[in-house]
C-alpha cells in the first residue's frame, strides 16, 4: 500500500476512536430543584425609661410582656411649659431586616382638663432606616403642656393635665 493511503487509514481511525470514546464519556446531565427561602420579622420594645422631667410628677414606661406595645404614663403635668421625656429603645429580634414605618399611639386618655397636651418623637431620625438583625433603634418621645395652652377651667391652686398612652411599632420588611 502506498504511504498515503496508510496515513490517511491512521487518522480515519483516531478520529473513529475520540468519537466513540467521547460518546461512551459524556452524558446529558439535567439539574432541577426548588429553593425555599425562609425569615421572620419581629420588632419589640426592649427597654423604656423616663429621660428627663420638668414639673411632671411620676411619669413611667412600661413595656408590655409580649413587647409590642409600651405605655407611656403621665400622672401630673403640673403647669404650662411642662415636659417628660421617654427613651424606647427597639430592637429587630426577626432574622430579617425592617424599616419601621411608624409609631402609632391608642388609648390616648387626658383627665378632664387636659386636651392640650401635645405627644411628638424624632420620628424623622428613624423612618426609613434599616434595622438589621439584633439592630436596635432608640425612639425619644416628648410628652409636653404647651406653654401656650392654658385651659378655661385651669385653676392656679393645683390643677393639672395627665395622660396614658401606648405606642406600637409599624415595619416592613427591607429589601
Amino acid at each position: 500500500m502506498k504511504r498515503q493511503s496508510v496515513v490517511t487509514i491512521v487518522i480515519l481511525a483516531m478520529i473513529l476512536t475520540f468519537t466513540v470514546g467521547y460518546a461512551l464519556l459524556s452524558e446529558t446531565v439535567e439539574v432541577s430543584g426548588t429553593a425555599t427561602a425562609t425569615g421572620t420579622m419581629d420588632v419589640e420594645f426592649t427597654t423604656g425609661s423616663i429621660t428627663s422631667v420638668a414639673g411632671c410628677i411620676n411619669a413611667s414606661v412600661t413595656i408590655s410582656n409580649d413587647k409590642n406595645a409600651a405605655t407611656i404614663t403621665v400622672p401630673r403635668l403640673e403647669y404650662p411649659g411642662a415636659y417628660a421625656v421617654a427613651t424606647l429603645t427597639v430592637t429587630n429580634v426577626g432574622t430579617l431586616p425592617v424599616k419601621i414605618t411608624q409609631i402609632r399611639t391608642a388609648n390616648f386618655g387626658t383627665n378632664s382638663n387636659g386636651s392640650g397636651i401635645n405627644v411628638s418623637t424624632n420620628a424623622s431620625d428613624y423612618q426609613s432606616v434599616t434595622l438589621n438583625p439584633n439592630g436596635t433603634q432608640t425612639i425619644t418621645v416628648t410628652v409636653e403642656w404647651p406653654s401656650d395652652y392654658v385651659p378655661d377651667d385651669w385653676v392656679v391652686d393645683g390643677s393639672s393635665l395627665s395622660t396614658n398612652f401606648w405606642m406600637y411599632i409599624d415595619y416592613v420588611q427591607d429589601s
